[in-house]
């Protein structure tokens, strides 16, 4: 009698947490060989990653409907990345001046909404991305680039790992908003907690993104937002300061989920965020835990060899 109860419970318990495990979306080939390659070059005494295969046919979960046995929101203060409403007036995304004077406001006030304690945000590396060459030539004359299909990590702040003051120089270089340097560079030789983010949006005003959508890794599995509308935004964390909270989260774009359907159009711009609280020395990611000592120019340059290489091999 015990048994059968016992089974029975088990059973229901199974069905149970079926029924509130993450939904699957979709299945989709994933490439994993330049994060394979890319660890094996700048991290070879480093963990294994959880990609084991050069490319894999992975599950792809709706992270719409919740992303853990809970199936809560995604938070970008929880789980390192969430899907946020942001209305945009920006019409000319290859337009400098827009960017600079509306969309960085708009895009300040989106993070206030999701991140507690900030003191300063400062913007960079602004990029637009569409499907197709000839789309990405008839957009703008900068600024642009293919979707970045291979699984991959933002580090192009990682040349200068455990140097607070080049880092922050090298913020201040590149910014294309207000940059309190001086303060900045006080707030983090002191300890404060800092973290950069990644704001990704689909900028197709007729559509929803059908076509290359960005996908998450969260916790071994992938997770993507359907359909998503220029009326929203992707907030993902690249890295933080303090120990303990989401950082570098392995991303890319996922082949064509609705064939025929129109180009993706997409805009990303990082920020770089300095908070009110402070990390303590062993709890501090950037001066202990090992992050790629790559420069900007040599991260672009590592990619490129590796696409380099992939084309020439199909054409043999």
């Amino acid at each position: 009698m015990f048994f059968f109860k016992g089974l029975l419970l088990s059973i229901i318990l199974r069905v149970v947490l079926g029924l509130i495990a993450p939904k699957i979306w979709t299945h989709a080939e994933i490439d994993n060989s330049n994060a394979i390659e890319y660890m094996a070059v700048h991290h070879p005494d480093q963990p294994p990653l959880p990609f084991n295969k050069i490319k894999s046919i992975e599950t792809i979960y709706d992270a719409r409907l919740g992303v853990d046995s809970q199936l809560v929101q995604a938070t970008l203060k929880k789980h390192g990345f969430c899907l946020a409403v942001s209305k945009t007036a920006v019409r000319r995304w290859h337009s400098k001046k827009q960017i600079c004077q509306v969309y960085t406001h708009e895009l300040q006030s989106v993070l206030q909404q999701h991140l507690d304690g900030i003191s300063h945000i400062v913007f960079w590396h602004p990029n637009m991305r569409a499907t197709t060459p000839s789309l990405r030539q008839r957009l703008l004359r900068n600024w642009i680039a293919g979707p970045a299909a291979s699984v991959h990590v933002d580090t192009d702040y990682g040349g200068h790992a455990h140097n607070i003051s080049a880092l922050t120089n090298w913020i201040a270089r590149n910014a294309i908003s207000e940059c309190p340097t001086d303060e900045i560079l006080d707030a983090l030789i002191k300890g404060h907690r800092f973290a950069v983010v990644n704001a990704w949006r689909s900028i197709d005003r007729h559509s929803p993104i059908k076509r290359a959508p960005l996908a998450i890794l969260h916790n071994k599995k992938w997770f993507a937002f359907p359909s998503m509308t220029a009326d929203e935004c992707l907030l993902f964390t690249q890295f933080d300061r303090q120990l303990g909270q989401p950082s570098e989260l392995w991303h890319c774009a996922l082949p064509d989920i609705v064939e025929g359907s129109r180009p993706r159009r997409s805009f990303e711009l990082r920020a770089f965020i300095v908070f009110n609280e402070k990390v303590k020395f062993e709890e501090d990611r950037f001066l202990h835990a090992p992050i790629p000592l790559l420069s900007r120019y040599n991260s672009e340059c590592f990619c490129v060899a590796q696409e380099e290489r992939k084309k020439a091999a199909a054409r043999i």
